[in-house]
């Protein structure tokens, strides 16, 4: 079932067939330190980690290129925004969505991720009514800020956290709220 559709890209659930493409993310060393997530080095630990986008993430989304019918990214929606945010007397009692989403390197840089996710924003706004959408990075992920500067996301908090047997990470997390998603949109 198709989630958002776009002029070169298809949102749909994640499923058995897109395993080719979470191997290939989940074995990426790179995407590993942007998303700050315990590498996967075996087939197994490959697995366990698609299983959880299959199975566990009510709301995941594989981008397929419509033309090639390949899965070249992901993209998931979070109908719970995290706390640090929830909890800002900003967004209190307002409906919040959180995004996160990824694209594999040899399709980057050709605009399918702002395609992608300029679908979903605008489906959340208009179908979800959502009041606003949250999107956080960590401070050295200057891609992942620059998407979301483009999509209009502004700043709204700084923290800093601490991983299992890790050194200390700030996020940045920013938000768009949809008055200014229509201001600019319409």
């Amino acid at each position: 079932m198709t989630f958002v559709e776009t002029p070169r890209l298809l949102l749909r659930k994640v499923t058995e067939d897109d395993f080719p493409y979470f191997r290939a993310d989940l074995a990426d060393k790179e995407m590993d330190r942007m998303m700050l997530r315990w590498p996967c080095e075996t087939e197994e630990e490959i697995r366990l980690g698609f299983e959880w986008f299959l199975y566990k993430e009510e709301r995941a989304y594989a981008i397929v290129h419509k033309e090639t019918g390949e899965t070249i990214g992901n993209l998931t929606v979070y109908n719970r925004v995290p706390e640090c945010v929830a909890n800002h007397e900003a967004v209190q009692g307002k409906n919040g969505k959180a995004l996160s989403f990824a694209i594999l390197p040899a399709f980057q840089r050709r605009g399918y991720m702002y395609e992608a996710v300029s679908g979903v924003i605008d489906h959340l706004f208009r179908v979800e009514k959502a009041d606003y959408i949250n999107c956080g990075y960590f401070d050295f992920n200057t891609a992942s800020a620059a998407v979301q500067k483009k999509f209009g996301f502004r700043y709204f908090s700084t923290h800093t956290f601490t991983p299992k047997g890790g050194t200390p990470v700030t996020v940045i997390e920013n938000i768009l709220m949809r008055e200014e998603y229509f201001a600019s949109h319409n």
